[in-house]
């Protein structure tokens, strides 16, 4: 029997895919995929109450606990002064801001400002004008914004939180009534602070291939739904090197909730094989990995950090592959790095063949709810990569080996065809 063909290889140090919904230099837009479920319902309202009056956020999503917007959505609102307590009422203003921040349980440690618009709802012209009850307001929200000096979206509302430090994406929307006192030159502030909930969606530029099909079944008819990566893993005696092939949906980017195929095979001497046969089927407990370094320059440039499984005192073999998300912070303070793995293969080898010479494995990885896509940002940077790692025990004849390939998780599948 022959062996399966070797596949090509495509660097590991390409950055995540990206892609635009417009039409680039020579492009045209041949057709558009209409949603077959209609969008979520947004005819509910939210209002904010305090002493002084109360602010309702209007055209909001159905149970939502929180003001709630998605990628150029408009914030619409209304902001009421109490009449009996509106004497010498001023200005009416309303402002929406947002900022990375780093804090700790305690306290804010460093704070990073990204957005400010301030709009005056109202201004008395004369020492005896009325505030009147109530104030509407309409805010689009910027498609994006600048990043010292540099044109980035608009990030969304993010929160990670590890060894005692939060690293946030936040964005609040402030009413602010100044009244006047007694004495000249005095004022007093009523504020209503609301926090905002940013949650742009994101989908894949094409239908990815479906998790129930095979490899080799599919490589032959469509070999560019997949890509490939090879390496070579390492022996600690001569002549004992084994080849690896490590196949993954081409597009590199995945939607939550979807099942995604992989296919592994090794290639090499039959003696050296068997160590391979007692991979376990499923990923060992974990935790999340969290580094902190001092310097700036080498938190941000290292781009393979994971938390694979510790060997085991035995000559067994085992491959692993999961999905995980780095989050790093580039702060003034110093720099923190933390891994949060999003789904984990489950592995099966159908196919044994050690005495031709090779051996593979087929899986998938489930990919569960995830509301937000990988973005940088400031001192910020959110990335995914689809992590291979081969481990052995101590008494193993390789050494351990990862490989990390940048991917982009996006919200919502493809549209299904109708």
């Amino acid at each position: 029997m022959n062996s399966p063909p070797l596949y090509s290889s495509v660097p590991d140090s390409l950055r995540p895919p990206e892609y635009t919904t417009f039409p680039q230099g020579l492009e045209q837009t041949l057709s558009k995929s209409a949603l077959t479920t209609p969008p979520e319902p947004r005819d509910a309202r939210l209002t904010i109450g305090a002493k002084f009056g109360s602010v309702t956020f209007t055209s909001q999503p159905r149970g939502t606990t929180m003001p709630t917007y998605g990628r150029g959505d408009v914030i619409d609102g209304c902001m009421n002064v109490r009449q009996v307590r509106n004497v010498n009422v001023f200005e009416v203003r309303v402002k929406v801001e947002g900022c990375v921040r780093l804090s700790s349980q305690s306290s804010t440690l460093e704070e990073y400002p990204f957005l400010s618009m301030e709009h005056a709802l109202w201004t008395a012209t004369a020492p005896t004008d009325t505030v009147p009850a109530n104030h509407p307001f309409s805010i689009p929200l910027p498609a994006t914004v600048d990043d010292d000096g540099a044109v980035r979206p608009l990030p969304p509302t993010f929160r990670s939180e590890f060894d005692g430090v939060e690293v946030s994406v936040e964005y609040i929307c402030t009413v602010i009534a100044l009244q006047s006192r007694t004495l000249p030159g005095f004022t007093k502030e009523h504020r209503i602070t609301t926090p905002l909930r940013y949650m742009p969606r994101s989908r894949p530029p094409r239908p990815s291939i479906e998790s129930d099909h095979e490899f080799l079944s599919t490589v032959k008819i469509a070999p560019d739904e997949w890509g490939a990566v090879g390496f070579s893993l390492k022996a600690r005696h001569p002549s004992g090197d084994l080849r690896c092939e490590f196949a993954f949906p081409s597009s590199r980017i995945y939607a939550a909730l979807q099942k995604v195929p992989v296919h592994m095979q090794m290639l090499g001497q039959a003696a050296y094989l068997h160590d391979f046969l007692s991979s376990p089927r499923s990923y060992p407990e974990h935790s999340s990995k969290i580094s902190r370094t001092t310097d700036p320059v080498a938190a941000a440039k290292n781009p393979t950090l994971s938390a694979p499984p510790a060997s085991s005192p035995s000559n067994r073999m085992s491959v692993y592959v999961h999905i995980e998300r780095r989050v790093a912070m580039v702060a003034l303070s110093g720099s923190l790095c933390h891994l949060q793995r999003l789904a984990e293969a489950h592995l099966e080898s159908p196919q044994p063949n050690i005495e031709d010479g090779w051996v593979a494995w087929d899986g998938h990885l489930n990919i569960g709810e995830c509301d937000t896509t990988s973005f940088q940002f400031g001192p910020l940077t959110v990335s995914d990569q689809l992590v291979f790692a081969v481990r052995g025990g101590i008494g193993s004849d390789f050494r351990a080996k990862d490989l990390a390939i940048p991917v982009r998780i996006v919200t919502d599948p493809f549209p299904p065809a109708t």
